[in-house]
C-alpha cells in the first residue's frame, strides 16, 4: 500500500478529515521537493511552511491517538 492511498483509507474511514488529507499531501509535496529535485533550492519560507505543516501533522496524529485511546499510558 502506498503513502497516498493510506492516507485515502483512512479519510474513508473517518479516521482523518478531508482537511487532514490536505495538510497531510502538502507536506509530502514540500518533502518530496526537497529530496528529489537535487537543483531545487528551498526558500525559508518553504522551510518555515514545511515546519508549520509537519507540526499540523503531529497535531493531527497526537489528537486522533489521544481520541481513540483516552490518552497516553505510562
Amino acid at each position: 500500500m502506498t503513502s497516498s492511498s493510506a492516507i485515502k483509507a483512512l479519510v474513508t474511514t473517518g479516521v482523518l478529515s478531508d482537511n487532514d488529507m490536505r495538510i497531510i499531501n502538502e507536506l509530502r509535496l514540500l518533502r518530496n521537493k526537497a529530496v528529489h529535485e537535487l537543483s531545487a533550492s528551498i526558500s525559508e519560507y518553504e522551510a518555515a511552511k514545511f515546519l508549520e505543516i509537519a507540526q499540523d501533522v503531529s497535531d493531527i496524529i497526537a489528537g486522533e491517538a489521544w481520541q481513540k485511546f483516552g490518552g497516553c499510558s505510562g
